[in-house]
């Protein structure tokens, strides 16, 4: 159970453990969301973030009318390897690395994005970004808004690939993620700096778009310690 844990992250682990052990198997289809929060004592907020990740990894298919299932096609064995926590925080250089891995890949994204960006994903973007302005004193909370505002770019870029490379990269980063929100003043900046890009993605002005990502993301590795 997941009794007093609130993330995102430990719905996507439970998931991801329960898969390994052979608890949930290819084509099983998961409980509706209403009994999941009662079994796992998070909230609906958090539910819907880890499935939406689980989704974004390819490890769950949600289809409208059936529900989440575990994808068919997966391979048990091989989360063990795509969940190796890479510590960014215990050596620089690997952290240097997946930094700088997240700087191509999001300046990319956001490229895209604009280019291929459709009228429910700006909708999306509003709502994230209205979200987030409430959410300026909720660390947690605006965290993972900052989380979902990235994967939503990922996901307007339209390809697939690059979406589960993005989520991989992003899961590793979360902690250092939350705790650049929760610097004083940073969630302001975040919140701005997000309504550039968006401002970008809906004007469809790719090359802005990728350069105001790289910008926002060179002046996070700056201010991170």
């Amino acid at each position: 159970m997941l009794e007093k844990v609130s993330t995102s992250q430990a719905v996507v682990n439970l998931f991801t453990d329960r898969i390994r052990m052979g608890e949930l198997k290819p084509g099983d289809s998961l409980p509706s969301e209403k009994a999941l929060q009662e079994e796992l004592k998070v909230s609906r907020f958090a539910l819907r973030e880890g499935l939406a990740r689980l989704s974004a990894l390819g490890i769950i298919e949600v289809t409208h009318g059936r529900g989440a299932t575990v994808t068919d096609n997966i391979n048990p064995i091989s989360l063990k390897n795509v969940f190796l926590p890479m510590h960014p925080n215990l050596r620089s250089e690997t952290r240097e690395h997946l930094l700088e891995a997240r700087l191509l890949l999001e300046g990319e994204l956001a490229y895209l994005a604009a280019k291929r960006r459709t009228r429910e994903h700006l909708k999306a973007f509003r709502r994230i970004l209205k979200d987030t302005s409430e959410a300026l004193d909720d660390r947690e909370k605006f965290g993972v808004l900052d989380m979902i505002f990235h994967k939503t770019i990922a996901e307007a870029a339209g390809n697939s690939y690059l979406l589960q490379m993005h989520m991989v990269i992003r899961d590793q980063l979360q902690p250092v993620l939350l705790k650049h929100a929760g610097t004083e003043g940073r969630c302001q900046v975040i919140l701005e700096a997000h309504d550039k890009v968006y401002q970008a993605i809906k004007s469809k002005a790719a090359t802005k778009a990728r350069a105001q990502a790289i910008q926002n993301l060179k002046v996070f590795e700056k201010n991170y310690e």
